[in-house]
């Protein structure tokens, strides 16, 4: 190592920072905090330390740390609580879009334990939107359900469920937090047969950002989902708005054979 640079290193592991070298100082940072995730050193829903003790422990001045931690927000790497400091992201969640599941119910049998509080759980006059997709009369009373989920600290979505009066006021009566609707609503005797759902992009309410932790006008994913009991009569109507940066959707897709070719 060239002296002239009077080069000053900070270990962890086996990676180093270096003062002077060609890689910018926040970079570096950066590198050597994924690669504490990466190894397992750090771990999903850990708290990192403040700026002011990671500037010390490494050599590096506040705007440098601030820089490095803000870029890892923004990649998704790591997440913010106001008041409370920085975590380790859990990372985007990817949803397949072949099954119908319930949202919560996804990340169950991903092997995760989403934490769900319940928000709402009542009989209110059913909204226009969701009247003409239960093929009720708008002003209709309906179950309305509201739901945060989370897994560890971090809030991942909250829904909003109407469901027809008739089965609704027996699912109301049902445990909201550990079972999934889906369940319960099939264990009452309504096998679900199919759905229908609609992806779009939205910019989030200041209520809604307000449980989601993030900021007023972030952009989340919208999934509007209509499922149906036998004689395609529909049954429940929910509209779920996910973290942009915490969700993701995969499905395998086929290409139609052309005209004429085997």
């Amino acid at each position: 190592m060239n002296a002239a640079i009077s080069d000053k290193l900070w270990s962890v592991g086996f990676f180093m920072i270096i003062q002077g070298a060609d890689v910018p100082l926040h970079v570096q940072l950066k590198n050597l905090i994924w690669m504490q995730i990466r190894s397992g050193e750090l771990k999903a829903g850990d708290p990192l330390p403040g700026e002011r003790q990671l500037s010390q422990q490494h050599g590096l001045s506040r705007t440098t740390v601030r820089q490095a931690l803000n870029e890892l927000v923004s990649d998704g790497v790591l997440y913010r609580k106001h008041g409370k400091g920085t975590f380790v992201a859990s990372g985007k969640f990817e949803q397949n879009l072949t099954w119908l599941r319930g949202f919560a119910e996804e990340l169950r049998d991903k092997g995760l334990s989403p934490r769900v509080k319940v928000l709402a759980a009542e009989m209110r006059p059913v909204p226009e939107e969701a009247a003409y997709k239960l093929h009720l009369q708008a002003g209709q009373q309906a179950a309305f359900i509201q739901r945060l989920v989370s897994v560890g600290e971090e809030p991942l979505f909250v829904d909003r469920t109407y469901l027809v009066a008739q089965i609704g006021r027996m699912v109301l009566g049902a445990d909201l937090v550990s079972t999934p609707i889906y369940v319960i609503v099939e264990q009452l005797g309504y096998p679900i047969r199919a759905g229908e759902q609609t992806i779009g992009a939205v910019s989030l309410s200041e209520e809604d950002a307000a449980l989601l932790g993030v900021n007023p006008g972030d952009p989340a994913l919208s999934i509007k989902r209509l499922t149906f009991v036998e004689m395609d009569s529909p049954i429940e109507y929910t509209e779920v708005l996910y973290r942009a940066d915490r969700y993701q959707y995969s499905t395998r897709l086929q290409r139609k054979p052309m005209a004429g070719t085997s």
